[in-house]
């Protein structure tokens, strides 16, 4: 199953549901993010629930975001599934900074919050 997880706030001209099913196919689910933080849970509930490709529509923060998805209590949700990032922000520094190669590393950073509770987040 493939999933495309669009954020409105990463750019004004969110694609139509008939323009995300032309461009990904007719088996994509489309969920729209509606608050900080949305994302992460919408990707990780669709890994959990079977689907093998999700693709972030927005800028860095979406992309970040649908990554942190892929993961719980600090392991994969599932190994064989990929991340794809269909860019719709405004600078899309993720993309000019590694060039998006065919596999990126991730990197885990552990750190207090601002309210001095251990958190853990994954960049790419």
């Amino acid at each position: 199953m493939r999933v495309v997880i669009a954020n409105p706030g990463a750019d004004k001209r969110v694609v139509a549901h008939g323009d995300i099913k032309r461009i990904f196919g007719n088996d994509v689910k489309f969920y729209i993010s509606k608050y900080p933080g949305h994302s992460t849970v919408l990707a990780r509930q669709a890994i959990k629930e079977g689907a093998k490709e999700i693709i972030a529509m927005g800028g860095d923060g979406t992309f970040n975001e649908v990554l942190n998805g892929f993961f719980e209590n600090d392991r994969l949700i599932n190994p064989e599934a990929s991340l794809g990032l269909f860019l719709s922000g405004s600078s899309g520094d993720t993309v000019k900074t590694i060039k998006m190669p065919e596999r990126i590393d991730v990197i885990r950073t552990e750190f207090a919050d601002f309210e001095g509770r251990r958190s853990i987040r994954y960049c790419a």
